[in-house]
């Protein structure tokens, strides 16, 4: 109850400072975290809200919008975490969120109508360059950068900035070896992960190479 008098309370505060009907004044919701409990519980949210849904903060998308949800005035859309900050693991490192992981997500989300918004949560904005146009690529042409192309985007963005083919291929695997590290455990969630000696051996063999290759 308490929620749904916030959400009116700020509706009203929208159309009487603005001098028009809530309806017609752009507005989101972001179920997360407990927020998202509670919507399950049956938050009334009026049908001009977008719904704009989490991921798990690690690059899964938690919810999407049912075949009802999906035909709210209001949309939906997503919030999408290239970084980080938080309990229980933070992960503020280089981007280790792939090209494909985001467009498998984000064009399931696209494709249930979850397109009126994308926020991304990018942190420091250098180290995740790539990750962070991608994922503006991906919003302008949905299309071109589905999954079964993702995996290309890191050439074609090296060759959009370096201007030399064969440096972008060099980058390119370079980006496709780190994401496969990462995929296999975050460098910032080492300590959680449990490694035979041969396989941590390994792991560091994997990134000292990759390091020198960079």
């Amino acid at each position: 109850n308490a929620l749904i008098d916030v959400i009116q309370t700020q509706r009203n505060i929208l159309s009487e400072n603005l001098g028009k009907d809530a309806a017609g004044i752009p507005q989101m919701f972001n179920p997360y975290k407990e927020a998202l409990t509670l919507y399950r519980m049956g938050l009334n949210l009026p049908e001009d809200v977008t719904l704009v849904w989490p991921d798990d903060n690690f690059g899964y998308i938690r919810q999407l919008s049912n075949p009802e949800e999906q035909k709210r005035s209001g949309g939906g859309g997503v919030y999408y975490h290239f970084s980080y900050w938080g309990i229980p693991n933070d992960h503020l490192w280089l981007s280790s969120v792939s090209p494909t992981l985001t467009s498998y997500e984000l064009c399931k989300a696209y494709d249930q109508n979850c397109k009126t918004i994308w926020i991304y949560n990018v942190g420091d904005i250098k180290p995740h360059e790539l990750e962070t146009q991608f994922g503006m690529d991906l919003a302008w042409d949905v299309e071109k950068w589905r999954p079964e192309n993702a995996h290309d985007y890191p050439y074609y963005w090296a060759l959009e900035i370096f201007g030399d083919e064969q440096l972008a291929l060099r980058i390119a695997g370079l980006k496709k070896e780190y994401y496969r590290l990462a995929a296999a455990g975050k460098p910032e969630h080492i300590h959680a992960i449990s490694y035979t000696e041969t396989e941590m051996l390994q792991r560091l063999q994997d990134y000292k190479r990759l390091s020198e290759e960079a």
